[in-house]
């Protein structure tokens, strides 16, 4: 006797409502939307070893003072559109912030995920630690999270963030596609926690965007914006951190710096810092690397768009490829302020300063300058100071300053130095590398300084003249300055005439060469030389619509093809050999024509397709009337493309016969064709053509006729893939079918590797296949003149059912038969011996196969068979899973061959007694086509009956003919996978579990005919369904039918019990004194006898005599949706209907020992129990 213990998940009330109260203790399982709103009015606990799973639509409010802490995992499990959303009671009354609580502490190995959730005005908060904690497509806002811990981690990925306040220790950060509005983030480190935001923005905080503290810092792809400040940096000395800001734009600041970094180093790349006001970038005591950025529009007290504030001891920073324009600084440095470089070195490399302003220093402003300044390449132009050093502020620098290859032009100050001051005050003098530098059209003057004797300016181009060493007085001929464009110019290069810059190769002879390798220029854009010379190929490009193998190469002309200097004559083209990467090929020539540029078609040695791109070098050489001279450019390289697709194909048509379509059409003329494509369309749908298949002839013949209606096309390929437009289209009305790819071994004729053919040596085969006797009836119409090929070892019968579970694919399933035949190595072959067999079926994932021999025990596949290319394939040789039941189905024939079982003679599924004394016995010592014969051999004699009759004795076919369930066995109900217990009651079978069947839905809620199935789960808790099943609504239960005795929702074999059904199981449990046709209480005992033996309240448990196990499922009312009676009662649905509204049902109750037929509402919720056939 069955013994059940029931343990209720939770403790709930006996009647449950639509909304839950959680007052402490602890929580785990799933938060469900039925259940929905959870009002935490105490303090619960998810334990560490348990997870809760909040899913979507669920609202959690939080009343004053309470918090949820978190030991274990929490998984808060939204969608997109139903969200789970955290808020707090007085919030919803008061809006007033960070009210409710999350409290995460954990040590163990746990994590906490929240995807589409909102959290409102909830505080999230760690203890010391907890590992990991994620947010996912959410939004949180108003509130604070405080996250405390030790190299944990915490994540927000697509997450929108609104008035938060973030303070984070001890964590990691992994941030991406987040925004943040009018929140803060505080991060600092107890040793290398990391912050890491990718693609993310951040607006309007009323504080600094982001703070942090000995931390390491990533930005990538982001932006600040609108902010009180910007990014904080800090740490003290000795402390680690550091930043690194790529791709990063800050705008928009207007309390504070855009970024402040203290005794840190930071790398800015790519950044963009503009319109900022009160303070752009500050850098104290830090190492800088600052590359490729721009300070635009930003204003503060001193260092307008960057402020350096002593450069930390003994480090290398630098800035290179930066522009610094229109910002402003109220004292010193428009665009930059250096100040205090104590013992750290500093380069500037490829800098611009335009349009910035100040008192001092409108360009930049350096202070106090205690170790090596080195200034290379830079460009300062319209600048200005209200006093000194429109463009460069130099203030008392007392080592070695480099200002080299500078032009600084049109800057203005109020006082004096207008491109450049330099003031030594009482400092000692020490050595100054000023060369190579360009001074004009300042304001008032060009430089001021108070000792000229320290300063030495040489080979440099300054207005009014400077004295020094190689210095010049003349215009430099820039290109366009007008439009910022400071670069030499040398009109009529390479001659030597009044066009030429005169700051060209002026510059100090012991300088490095310029790139060009010529003397160095002055100023900062060195004029080029070198390439004009030589040609200059600019592109290698493949020639549009073409059959390939060329390339046009187009190039750049040299400087002396000109009439001024007529010295090319005409241009040669070469390609490299790809083979030899030392031999060049001549290809032609292109007359010289004082053009800027020229292009010539080249060949290529193949094309570019789909396998690879092979590369192709050119050069081109300038040649002169002097053979010796000539010019060569740098090699390039390009490949060519095939882009003219064939011609599409023509003369499409088809041939459709004998369940076959042959489609034909012309061979392409294209001589670079490759193959066919071939396409089809089902003309019962919308659908657009599909690909079928390629082919390198011109005809093609298709055996998977999926389609009743059908259409095909072709088109042309080539050896580039370049397809051509689709030809002609040809439609066919067509049976559809699919041909079937079998194997199957028999054991009779099995000689260890294969079957033996003997029959068909023999010559005995049938013409006709034999199965049109009993047990099979088959009266098909397989004939043929000839038993075809010399390997054929019999005939078999195949048939097709089509079930949803093989459990039920009976002979009632049955939709096709077909004989055929079976080769010598298990193939089954269609009566032409050469083709598969067809099967005029549309293709379909719920067919099973059987096999049927004449002799053999049938066989039936255990699984639906499989599409395969263009068939329906299935092997049963691979093992014994390939047979319905394995092993009591199959036979190991050899290690790693299965087959079919042979002997049963007469085909009535057994191999018993009868076999031998209806079949061998009268048989026995002929020859021919026998029955008898188990081994085909074409004689009955001892080895049939010894090997075979006797060995097999009792095996069983276990194909399900005529499906007969045993009662007491599990019964497995395809749809979901469940099975369940029955139990034999006097003449009836029952399901000894209540059905569980369907998807759960809200208690407020109508089941509905919907194709769905759907069921209510007491308490909205799927975990009450598990335990006692679910509940359903009449109409739901009966599948929307109203037939008494009707399947309904059950398994098939099974149906709804009717009101006569439940009489006599209640009769025969009751012994007899049941009244069929009374109502209400009735009987003594049956409730005691089938009730199960634990779970009902008090002393209200069973004795469960029958094993029916009636458990205290309670049931749904539908006046309000709630679920009431839990423990206490068990509610039967009947089939049998009272009135269009109510319906019968049985039931059992705690405090009663006997039963108690009733009506009730069908649109209420009971339990279902099915009765077999």
């Amino acid at each position: 006797m069955k013994r059940i213990a029931i343990a209720l998940i939770l403790s709930f009330p006996l009647f449950l409502f639509a909304q839950t109260i959680i007052s402490g203790g602890n929580v785990s399982g799933v938060w469900n939307k039925c259940n929905s709103p959870y009002l935490i009015q105490g303090n619960p606990e998810i334990l560490g070893n348990d997870t809760l799973i909040i899913e979507a639509g669920v609202e959690v409010i939080f009343y004053p003072g309470y918090y949820i802490t978190i030991n274990g995992s929490l998984y808060s499990n939204g969608v997109e559109g139903d969200s789970v959303y955290f808020s707090n009671f007085e919030s919803i009354i008061t809006k007033e912030p960070y009210v409710g609580q999350l409290y995460f502490i954990s040590e163990g190995s746990v994590s906490s995920n929240l995807i589409f959730t909102k959290i409102d005005g909830v505080n999230i908060e760690t203890g010391f630690t907890y590992p990991f904690i994620g947010f996912t497509n959410s939004l949180i806002s108003n509130s604070l999270i405080y996250l405390y811990g030790y190299l944990d981690n915490f994540e927000l990925i697509d997450v929108k963030v609104e008035n938060v306040e973030f303070f984070s220790i001890g964590y990691t950060w992994q941030v991406l596609r987040t925004v943040f509005i009018r929140s803060k983030i505080d991060f600092e480190s107890y040793t290398y926690d990391h912050l890491y935001m990718t693609d993310f923005i951040i607006r309007d905080a009323l504080d600094e965007a982001i703070y942090t503290w000995a931390s390491f810092v990533t930005l990538k792809n982001g932006l600040i914006q609108n902010c009180w400040a910007g990014l904080l940096l800090e740490s003290d000395a000795g402390s680690t951190g550091g930043a690194n800001l790529n791709n990063v734009t800050i705008e928009g600041c207007y309390g504070a710096d855009a970024l402040f970094v203290n005794s840190v180093g930071f790398i800015m790349n790519d950044c963009i810092v503009k319109n900022n006001i009160n303070g752009s970038v500050t850098s104290w005591d830090c190492t800088v690397n600052i590359s490729n950025c721009v300070f635009e529009n930003n204003s503060s007290t001193n260092g307008g768009g960057l402020a350096i504030d002593q450069i930390y001891p003994y480090s290398n920073s630098k800035i290179e490829n930066t522009i610094f324009r229109n910002n402003i600084a109220v004292n010193k440095g428009g665009g930059l302020f250096l100040n205090g470089l104590f013992g750290g070195q500093l380069r500037l490399d490829n800098v611009q300063f335009y349009g910035n302003s100040s008192q001092y220093g409108g360009g930049f402003y350096t202070g106090h300058a205690y170790s090596g300044l080195t200034v290379n390449d830079i460009i300062v132009y319209n600048n200005s100071a209200i006093v000194d050093g429109g463009g460069i502020f130099l203030d008392e620098p007392t080592l070695e300053i480099t200002l080299i290859r500078a032009t600084i032009c049109n800057n203005i100050a109020g006082n004096i130095g207008g491109g450049i001051f330099i003031n030594n005050g009482t400092n000692a003098p020490y050595p100054y590398a000023l060369s190579n530098n360009i001074m004009r059209s300042n304001s008032p003057d060009q430089i001021n300084c108070n000792d000229t004797s320290i300063f030495n300016f040489e080979y440099s181009n300054i207005q009014n003249g400077w004295p020094g060493t190689g210095n010049i007085d003349a215009d430099p001929l820039f290109t366009d300055p007008a439009n910022g464009d400071y670069s030499l110019s040398w009109t009529n290069f390479p001659m030597a005439d009044a066009t030429k810059s005169p700051c060209i190769d002026s510059g100090n002879p012991a300088s490095p060469l310029d790139p060009d390798g010529t003397p160095a220029d002055m100023g900062a854009f060195p004029f080029n030389q070198a390439a004009p010379y030589e040609p200059q190929i600019l592109s290698i490009t493949d020639v549009p619509n073409d059959q390939g193998l060329s390339v046009n190469v187009v190039w750049k002309a040299s400087v002396t093809d000109n009439p001024l200097y007529n010295e090319i004559t005409h241009y040669t083209l070469w390609r490299e050999l790809a083979a030899s990467k030392s031999t060049w090929t001549y290809l032609g020539a292109v007359t010289a024509d004082y053009s800027s540029e020229y292009f010539f078609t080249a060949p290529t040695l193949a094309d570019s397709t789909s396998a690879g791109i092979p590369w192709f070098s050119y050069k081109v050489i300038a040649e002169t009337s002097d053979p010796a001279t000539y010019y060569t450019c740098q090699p390039d390289s390009g490949y060519s493309v095939d882009n003219l697709p064939p011609e599409a194909p023509t003369g499409l048509y088809g041939v459709y016969n004998n369940n076959k379509i042959g489609l034909y059409w012309n061979p392409s003329a294209a001589e670079d064709f490759d193959h066919f494509n071939i396409y089809e369309r089902d003309l019962s749908t919308s659908n657009p053509m599909m690909f079928l298949e390629s082919t390198n002839g011109y005809n093609f013949g298709d055996p998977w006729l999926s389609f009743s209606d059908v259409e095909y096309t072709v088109t042309a390929v080539d050896v580039n893939g370049n397809e051509s437009n689709p030809g002609a289209t040809w439609q066919a009305s067509v049976i559809p079918g699919f041909y079937m790819d079998i194997t199957v071994m028999m054991e009779g004729p099995f000689n260890g590797s294969e079957m033996d053919h003997k029959l068909k040596s023999s010559g005995v085969i049938p013409l006709a296949q034999p199965y049109s006797v009993s047990p099979w009836n088959y009266n098909g119409p397989e004939t043929v003149l000839y038993i075809p090929g010399i390997d054929i070892v019999d005939w078999v019968l195949l048939e097709l059912r089509q079930a949803p579970y093989v459990d039920y694919a009976t002979n009632a399933t049955i939709v096709a038969r077909q004989a055929a035949f079976v080769k010598a190595d298990g193939e089954v072959v269609a009566i032409d011996g050469l083709s598969w067999p067809r099967f005029d079926l549309p293709p379909s994932d719920d067919y099973y196969l059987v096999v049927w021999h004449r002799n053999h025990l049938g066989i039936l596949s255990s699984i639906p068979i499989t599409k395969v290319e263009q068939s329906m394939s299935y092997d049963f040789t691979t093992g014994p899973e390939q047979y319905y039941h394995g092993l009591q189905g199959a036979k190991e024939l050899a290690p790693g061959i299965w087959g079919m079982i042979a002997a049963d003679l007469n085909g009535d599924g057994t191999v018993n007694d009868t076999d031998k004394t209806a079949g061998w016995n009268i048989d026995a010592g002929k020859s021919g086509y026998l029955f008898s014969d188990a081994n085909l051999d074409a004689h009955t004699n001892n080895r049939d009956k010894n090997q075979f009759l006797y060995l097999n004795a009792s095996m069983e076919s276990q194909i399900p003919d005529n499906y007969q369930f045993n009662c007491g066995e599990p019964l497995y109900d395809y749809r979901d996978g469940r099975s369940y217990a029955t139990v034999q009651i006097g003449e009836q079978c029952w399901m000894a579990e209540n059905l569980n069947l369907g998807e759960m839905i809200c208690g407020v809620e109508d089941q509905s005919d919907n194709g769905i199935f759907e069921k209510y789960c007491y308490g909205n808790l799927r975990e009450y369904c598990d335990t006692f099943g679910g509940l359903y609504q009449w109409n739901e239960m009966m599948a929307y039918a109203l037939i008494s005795e009707s399947q309904g929702i059950c398994p098939q074999g099974w149906h709804v019990p009717s009101d006569a059904d439940w009489c006599e199981l209640e009769d025969y449990a009751d012994a007899g004194s049941i009244d069929c046709e009374e109502v209400g209480w009735k009987g003594s005992d049956a409730g005691y006898r089938l009730k199960s033996e634990s779970g009902w309240l008090s002393n209200g448990n069973g004795g469960d005599d029958h094993d029916f196990t009636a458990l205290p499922a309670g049931y749904r009312a539908d006046a309000d949706g709630h679920f009431y009676r839990i423990t206490k009662g068990s509610y039967f649905w009947s089939s049998d209907e009272n009135d269009s509204g109510t319906a019968w049902r049985t039931g059992m109750e705690y405090n009663f020992s006997s039963v108690n037929k009733g009506i009730q509402q069908k649109a209420d919720g009971r339990s279902l129990r099915c009765i077999k056939n």
